[in-house]
Parts: structure tokens; sequence; C-alpha cells
């Protein structure tokens, strides 16, 4: 018989009482807080097909974090879920609710429970909000891991992060233990003592940097898939990290480009031992790829011809290279026409460095090049990645077929 026109849902008033500001918000998440409000003027205004997807979408938040809050408030005792299908909710008056003993938490033994042990492990270390205490029985409650597990989380979390870690950090980390199916004690102690080998691990590289921080996730994750995917052990990481000298600012993204360097050019060991033997072996094979190129005239990165300069070394000694290299600059040729020269001198006996010297262009003195006439000058030339990973391997290969029978 009687009702409100059109405009009352915008300019109208949705009723509030005053205790669920001083009692109920200061302790709420955030989130929490939007969808209680956003519930109850939807049910002042009888909008009874209003429902989670509605609500998600005014709020900008996803579904299962709006079920999440109505969780919540269910457990604080202000509103409970009365059905199913469709999911219908019920506010209750608050003054009610806390005169009779029946507001948050109420009846809910399990949260209660849950609480205390959350309050007697930090103790008097660090106040605890209510809203965290909420965030983590949801891990209970939605990821299923059980109530040991989780106390077992936060005390790894206090030990590795410090006791003001944030707990939308731990939940992540929560996430990971339910997806890998954590689902006892014994479990998570054994995932949580290998999370902390990876934690004292990158913090002992952060401390090689000069860094006295604790690890960021990203570099959490790092260490990780050098240690599990990569096969690195941690010394052999630590002795990595000599190479990071050669950078102004060394970093964890730094040290990630000389591990997959060292790992795609290697497949053999990862120890200490190992990565300092490959690292020595490819610094001398540098600077002889690099004596090469300049024999040539070439400026490029060494590293690009590194590969197609040992195989060269398979035939030849490095100094008779450099005089192949010689002659060829000399005769206007590129880098893939070394091969060609060494070839041509195998076949007219010419297999060291002393009866090379005699046929190929003489060794500037003093760092200055000889005279020549103008149709030897030329300029350095400059080569790109693809040309000398592409057309320098596919030349050497053609090459190297002369060599058979």
């Amino acid at each position: 018989m009687f009702e409100f026109d059109g405009q009352h849902r915008v300019f109208g008033v949705t009723a509030l009482e005053n205790l669920f500001i001083t009692e109920y918000m200061p302790g709420a998440d955030g989130d929490y807080v939007k969808v209680y409000l956003s519930a109850l003027y939807h049910c002042q205004q009888q909008d009874s097909s209003f429902g989670v997807p509605e609500m998600a979408l005014e709020l900008g938040l996803g579904e299962d974090r709006i079920e999440a809050a109505l969780r919540y408030w269910e457990r604080r005792r202000l509103l409970s879920r009365v059905s199913d299908k469709p999911p219908r909710y019920r506010f209750y008056h608050l003054g009610e609710r806390m005169l009779t003993g029946q507001d948050a938490p109420g009846g809910d033994r399990d949260y209660i429970a849950f609480s205390e042990a959350v309050y007697a492990l930090f103790q008097n270390r660090r106040k605890i909000r209510p809203s965290e205490i909420a965030m983590a029985f949801e891990w209970v409650n939605e990821m299923h891991l059980p109530q040991e597990v989780v106390m077992m989380l936060l005390t790894y979390c206090m030990d590795t992060r410090g006791v003001s870690f944030t707990f939308k950090a731990a939940q992540k980390l929560a996430a990971t233990m339910a997806e890998d199916g954590v689902k006892t004690p014994e479990e998570a102690e054994q995932y949580l003592s290998h999370s902390k080998h990876i934690s004292d691990g990158a913090r002992a590289v952060l401390r090689r940097f000069n860094m006295r921080r604790l690890p960021t996730e990203d570099e959490l994750r790092l260490y990780r898939q050098w240690t599990q995917d990569w096969g690195f052990t941690h010394d052999g990481i630590l002795a990595a990290c000599a190479e990071t000298v050669k950078a102004s600012n060394p970093s964890f993204g730094y040290l990630n480009g000389i591990l997959e360097g060292l790992r795609r050019r290697n497949t053999q060991g990862r120890d200490a031992r190992q990565v300092e033997k490959q690292i020595a072996d490819e610094s001398r094979g540098l600077a002889g790829a690099r004596e090469v190129l300049d024999a040539l005239g070439v400026r490029t990165s060494a590293t690009l011809i590194l590969k197609a300069y040992e195989a060269l070394l398979q035939d030849a000694p490095h100094e008779l290279i450099v005089l192949a290299a010689r002659d060829v600059a000399a005769r206007r040729g590129r880098f893939e026409d070394i091969e060609k020269r060494l070839k041509a001198w195998r076949e007219q006996g010419i297999t060291t460095a002393e009866a090379a010297a005699k046929v190929a262009p003489a060794q500037p003195a003093g760092g200055k090049a000889p005279k020549t006439v103008s149709a030897q000058r030329y300029a350095q030339r400059d080569y790109t990645e693809e040309q000398l990973s592409g057309s320098v391997a596919k030349m050497l290969e053609e090459a190297r077929k002369y060599d058979k029978p």
C-alpha cells in the first residue's frame, strides 16, 4: 500500500548502528566492511534478487572475496545464512546480539579455539588484528589446511621473515602448500624445512652483495629455481657470485643471467668446483676469442663466437688460428673463412704457428698497422648476433665437410 519513490535509493538513508562503527569495524578487513555495508544497503532496499555475483561487480571484488567476507560476518554473528540455493542471509540487530551474548565469535567454538591459539603463538611480541585471524582461519576452512599446519606456517614466517611479516605474504605460502597437498604436520615440517633452506640460501646471496635485508618473494623464487630446477648447489651459486663484481649494482637478476648462461653452456655439474672451473675455462676461451676477433678486425662480443672458436681449437692451436684470422683479414674475408684458411694450410703441410708465420702477414709492430696498398685496406666490421649465430655455424659446418674422406 505504501512505497518510496525511485529517488529514495539514491537520496535516502541506510540505517547503520553505531555499535558496528565502534565495536566491529575497527578490527575488520576493509573489504569485509564494504561487503557488510553493501549487503545492509540492499537488504534495506529489499533487493531480494541481489546476490554475490552482483555484489562482486558492484564492489569490484572477486566472488571468493565476497563469500569470505560474508563468512566472517557469520562468525561475528551479525548475519546468518538461511538458505543455499540461492544463498540468502539474515541480518541481526547488533545491540540485541551483544546483550544476549550471541555476538562474535559466539558459538563458533572452532574459531574461538583458533583465535586463542594464534594469540598464544604471538603472545606480546605483536598485536594481532581480528582481520588477520579471520584471514588465517580461511586457510583452515577454504584451503583445508589443518590448524596445526597453519600454526607451523605462522611460526616459520616469524622465524624467516620477522615477527612483523604480513599475513598476505603468508597466505601465498599457505596457498602453495595447499596446492602441493600438504596435509599433515610431518609433511609441513618437511616442506617448511626445505623452504627455510631456500630462505637461508637467498639471504646468503644478499650478504655477498653486501645487502643486509630479507629476500623478496621474487628473489626467493629465483633461488628456488636455481636449486630445484637448474640443479645448482648453494656453494655453486655463491661461486658464481664472484662474476657479479663486473656489475656496478649486483642483483639477483644479474646473477640469474650468469647462472642461466652457465647452465646453457654446460650440462654437467653445478657445484662450486665445477662452476669455478667452467668460469675459468670460459674466461680463457673468451680471451682467446677476443684475440682472434682483434686479428680479424671485427668489433663484436667474444661470447657470440665462443662456441665456433672452441670448435676451431679442436683442429688447430690458438696461435695458428690467430695467424689464420690475420691472413683472412688481409684478404678482406669473414670469420667463417678462418677454417678454410686452416684447411688450406694443412693441405700444404703447415700445421704450426712458426710455419704459418712465413706465409701469413706479419704482425703489426708496436700496435701499428703495416703499410698496405689501397686494395688491402679494410674497415672493421660489426657482426650482428644473428649473423654470427647463424652464418658462422653454418659455414663452419660446411667447411668441416672437406675433412671427411
